[in-house]
């Protein structure tokens, strides 16, 4: 009969499973196919540590999540940050990509590039089909450039434009999961009934009378109980005092379309103190006036204003069809071109059939064509009695007429 002593026992359970062997007690006789094992481990000596490592037979089991050296970027609205700096050790170089080293996976769509560099270099993105872009080194060494991405493997290749050195960095972008919607429940929402309200009426736009034209593009109106006198915005109407080129026609048009009328005024932030102009509140008299010919776009002290290019059209328009004060026959754009003041002709004085009249005393005289006219004897001729030069202002003849 073979009885295997406890310690044989314990050390070969180690060898096996790696399971510590213990104890010092003596084993019980028993038949030849029986191995005695003790109830009960030894208190005497410490138990080994249980292995951790996994057996040399076992495979590893694959990975469930991202492996660790590629970061993936939160889903964020702010872009993802990649430093780019130049290598100690190689001065000389402009630029390279130091971190990261591998490729990373983001869940933004953009990714903004950093880096360092010598002030005043210039680089590029190279985006084969797109424009490129570019980032020059400010004067404190530093750069910076945000790239958009596409879903899935970007490969961003940089470059250097005077040395030609070129650098790649890959990145992975992985569009955010779009929420599971939840289902709606079956459980009845209680509606409130709804408790029908007035509808609030649009306000109208406030119309002021117009009390004055002073001349095409200035106007007064009341409004609060007072007079206010208005220029109008983008418009140029020639002047009155002195009289220019067609001044007369526009301020008797703006005469005709405002007096009498009611307007909506509308500022513009730009332009203090001026005011556009509706006629009861439709026909807009800035514009009326500039497409009839009456006036032309003005901007005043270079400042743009809302309707400057609609003014512009207007006259353009004006121009080709030659309206108003770009006709040739008018003043051909040219509004500073003085009005001709016709000379008034002076009627030639018919004389008075002779009538028999009582021989006048040829001595008479009139102190001056007041007496003249109280006696009846108005207009004298020369040669009649009581006509003198004194009384004939412009030496024609006839006094006092």
């Amino acid at each position: 009969m073979r009885v295997l002593s406890l310690a044989m026992l314990c050390s070969l359970l180690l060898v096996a499973c790696g399971t510590p062997a213990a104890s010092t007690a003596t084993p019980t006789e028993a038949d030849t196919h029986t191995v005695l094992v003790p109830t009960s481990a030894p208190t005497d000596k410490p138990e080994p540590p249980v292995p951790t490592s996994t057996p040399t037979d076992t495979l590893p089991l694959a990975p469930t999540t991202s492996p660790t050296n590629i970061p993936t970027a939160a889903a964020t609205n702010t872009p993802t940050t990649v430093s780019i700096s130049t290598p100690e050790s190689t001065p000389s170089v402009t630029f390279a990509i130091t971190e990261p080293t591998d490729a990373i996976t983001v869940n933004t769509p953009t990714l903004e590039i950093t880096g360092v560099g010598i002030p005043g270099m210039e680089f590029d993105r190279d985006r084969r089909f797109a424009q490129d872009q570019k980032a020059v080194v400010g004067n404190d060494g530093t750069w910076s450039m945000i790239v958009d991405l596409e879903p899935g493997l970007n490969e961003l290749e940089f470059r250097e434009t005077v040395t030609g050195i070129e650098a790649i960095v890959h990145v992975t972008y992985e569009e955010p999961p779009t929420p599971t919607p939840i289902p709606p429940t079956n459980t009845p929402v209680p509606t409130k009934t709804p408790v029908p309200t007035a509808t609030p009426k649009p306000a109208r736009p406030s119309l002021y009378p117009v009390v004055g034209v002073v001349d095409g593009d200035t106007i007064r109106i009341r409004r609060g109980g007072k007079v206010e006198t208005l220029g109008l915005i983008g418009l140029d109407t020639p002047e009155t005092q002195p009289a220019q080129c067609f001044g007369p026609q526009a301020s008797a048009q703006a005469r005709k379309l405002l007096e009498g009328r009611k307007v909506r005024i509308v500022l513009d932030r730009s332009q203090a103190k001026l005011v556009y102009v509706w006629i009861d509140g439709k026909n807009f008299y800035n514009k009326i006036m500039i497409q009839q010919g009456y006036g032309r776009e003005y901007t005043r002290q270079g400042q743009r204003y809302a309707q400057q290019e609609d003014f512009r059209a207007a006259e353009g328009q004006a121009r080709q069809q030659k309206r108003g004060l770009w006709s040739p026959k008018t003043c051909d754009g040219k509004i500073l071109k003085p009005v001709a003041t016709p000379t008034p002709i002076r009627p030639t004085p018919t004389p008075r059939p002779p009538t028999p009249t009582p021989t006048p005393d040829p001595n008479v005289y009139y102190e001056n064509c007041d007496a003249v006219r109280a006696a009846g004897a108005a207009p004298l001729y020369r040669g009649e009695p009581g006509y003198r030069s004194g009384l004939d202002g412009d030496g024609n003849g006839v006094a006092c007429q």
